[in-house]
């Protein structure tokens, strides 16, 4: 059983519900997904918030837009960082994900765990191991379904398609992928 939290900000929740439905419709009934939006109205919702936290093996962080008010996020990311600190047998299940926009760095509070950028190659490698852990049967009769599946999320996150941001980076064949895109959604007009 896994369970995955799911932070983000109000205006990306359709994002993270096609996250959620992408990875809900493939890892079976053993995986549960938390999405602040879809707390039940009249619930209190910081109990519920921080009872899903303290379950929850996974964090991922969609972080989408640097200028915005990413404060409550980071809060959520602390508090499951909290909990990937605390010593136990817990702690090798547990991961902090910051899937975020692939024009922009991750967030500098997250700066020690490996990022995700929403692009095709970084998020299905992401949804390989996710379903290697999760449901290794589909993922051996489908072993081309997470480059679609990451196609469709990257787009929900970016609104744009993947191929896109390729050919709106700058050139320069001595910068890795990651640099190249940090210097087009920095330096680019």
């Amino acid at each position: 059983m896994l369970n995955i939290f799911v932070s983000h900000r109000h205006e990306d929740y359709p994002a993270a519900a096609t996250l959620r439905d992408q990875l809900q419709e493939r890892s079976g009934a053993g995986t549960t997904y938390f999405l602040s939006e879809e707390i039940r109205a009249g619930a209190r919702w910081r109990e519920e918030l921080l009872e899903a936290l303290n379950n929850s093996d996974w964090f991922i962080l969609l972080f989408t837009d640097p200028s915005r008010d990413w404060d409550w996020c980071l809060f959520e990311a602390g508090l499951f960082q909290a909990r990937i600190d605390e010593p136990g047998p817990h702690q090798k299940q547990k991961r902090l994900i910051c899937l975020h926009h692939p024009r922009v760095l991750r967030p500098d509070p997250l700066g020690d765990y490996q990022s995700v950028a929403a692009d095709k190659n970084d998020t299905a490698k992401l949804l390989h191991e996710f379903l290697q852990l999760v449901n290794p049967q589909w993922l051996e009769r489908n072993p081309d379904k997470p480059d679609e599946i990451a196609e469709t999320i990257c787009h929900a996150i970016t609104g744009k398609p993947d191929n896109y941001f390729y050919s709106h980076t700058l050139n320069y064949p001595s910068l890795s992928a990651h640099h190249k895109r940090f210097a087009a959604a920095n330096f680019e007009g």
